[in-house]
């Protein structure tokens, strides 16, 4: 009984941390995101998606799927070679960001995210994360 409490517990534990390891393939193709870079794009995200949340009214659901989408065009970017600034950015990185952002959005929200995707705040956390590659 002792013996099967302290595998539960042990799987329990196990089952707790496997979602915050990340798992690398040798001979793998996607550049590799460096710790410093993934916490900026992290941080990035979080601050980007407060910021819209706030800015476009968002849903809990929105908020999540907008914060998820941002953190996966960061790291993106991030990843890039010769993207030294947001202006640099592959165009194809955006446009999917993009696309992403019309699914995840109703249309007038999406009209008012066009207008603020590229304001100041963005932009200087796009620059942070790029800095931190």
């Amino acid at each position: 009984m002792q013996r099967n409490r302290r595998i539960l517990l042990a799987l329990s534990f196990t089952a707790l941390l496997l979602p915050g390891l990340s798992f690398t393939s040798f001979g793998a193709n996607e550049p590799v995101l460096n710790p410093g870079a993934k916490d900026a794009a992290g941080q990035g995200a979080l601050s980007i998606s407060l910021y819209l949340t706030d800015a476009l009214h968002l849903t809990q659901a929105q908020a999540q799927a907008v914060r998820e989408c941002t953190r996966h065009e960061l790291e993106q970017l991030a990843t890039t070679p010769g993207a030294a600034s947001p202006a640099d950015a592959p165009l194809q990185v955006q446009k999917e960001y993009e696309l992403a952002m019309a699914r995840i959005l109703n249309p007038e929200q999406y009209r008012a995210f066009q207008q603020l995707e590229r304001g100041p705040l963005v932009i200087s956390t796009v620059s942070r994360v790029l800095a931190a590659r």
